[in-house]
């Protein structure tokens, strides 16, 4: 993130400084209402964009497993799973690295019903 940080800004992509390497994706698989092994799949292939319901607690949220019930009922985020270990999906935000864990939090992995706070409704990851 440091040689590309997040501005807030809408703008161009830019090209790498070493010349014009640019990647294209191929594809974009979308799915909703996925199980959890298809989340498992998608994320071991690369990072999966999601949408998650905004809880008041999210803002504070510092460290551990972020496992809540109580979400809004409307008002989704966009976020990025980065990866998983045994207990939790690695999330990234866009709210900066002075957010959370240095712009990381853990979202608890359910194995059945739509994760907290939906997680599980929508996503979608790049093939290349």
């Amino acid at each position: 993130m440091a040689n590309y940080p997040y501005t807030a800004v809408q703008s161009l992509c830019k090209n790498s400084e070493a010349g014009t390497l640019t990647v294209k994706a191929s594809n974009r698989v979308a799915f909703e209402n996925g199980s959890y092994s298809q989340w498992l799949e998608a994320v071991a292939k690369g990072p999966v964009s999601m949408t998650i319901k905004v809880n008041k607690s999210l803002f504070g949220y510092k460290s551990g497993d972020y496992d809540i019930s109580d979400c809004v009922s409307s008002g989704f985020h966009a976020v990025s799973i980065v990866g998983y270990d045994e207990t939790a999906w690695i999330v990234r935000n866009s709210w900066g690295g002075d957010w959370g864990s240095q712009g990381y939090f853990r979202v608890a992995k359910k194995t059945s019903g739509s994760g907290v706070c939906d997680m599980y409704s929508r996503c979608s990851y790049v093939t290349f």
